[in-house]
């Protein structure tokens, strides 16, 4: 939410692009060390184990 309205209020669209990727980023980033953390087998619970 703070991206799109740093993005529609200022028209700094650079900028709310350039927080947008990195809160991606953050996110991909914090998952893939929750699954690292508690090593979680992706396979098995899709049930492909």
């Amino acid at each position: 939410f703070l991206t799109y309205r740093q993005s529609i209020e200022q028209v700094q669209l650079g900028l709310g692009s350039a927080l947008s990727v990195l809160l991606f980023l953050s996110v991909l980033l914090l998952a893939w060390g929750i699954v690292k953390v508690f090593r979680v087998d992706l396979a098995q619970a899709r049930g492909e184990g």
